[in-house]
């Protein structure tokens, strides 16, 4: 799953991704944890700029739901403190914009391989 703001961003990750044979959910408007938990991703990409939703919030609220805590999770972020951000929200890892398609790619695949 796809959480992007950016329409842009979201609908070329979304091709990329799926040109590597991902089926990707990547909504319009941010869903709530529990629309996100219904989804049932395997892997959740996180925009922190969220516009009005604050994605740091939104990653911690993910993390502490019963069905998704072990879901991993990747937060993209151009912030200098994308370190300090990921540790704050217990993500699994995370991915600097502007990044590289193969980047992307990578980190996707090592993360849905553990």
């Amino acid at each position: 799953m796809l959480l992007e703001d950016d329409r842009d961003i979201r609908e070329s990750t979304k091709l990329l991704l799926e040109t590597e044979g991902y089926v990707i959910i990547a909504p319009k408007n941010i869903p709530s944890v529990e629309e996100i938990a219904a989804a049932g991703p395997s892997l959740i990409l996180l925009d922190i700029w969220l516009g009005q939703t604050d994605g740091s919030e939104l990653g911690k609220a993910i993390k502490q739901h019963k069905g998704l805590e072990n879901v991993p999770l990747l937060v993209i972020s151009a912030a200098r403190d994308i370190v300090e951000i990921t540790a704050a929200v217990s993500a699994d890892g995370f991915i600097v914009k502007p990044y590289e398609m193969e980047t992307l790619i990578s980190a996707v695949r090592s993360h849905l391989k553990n």
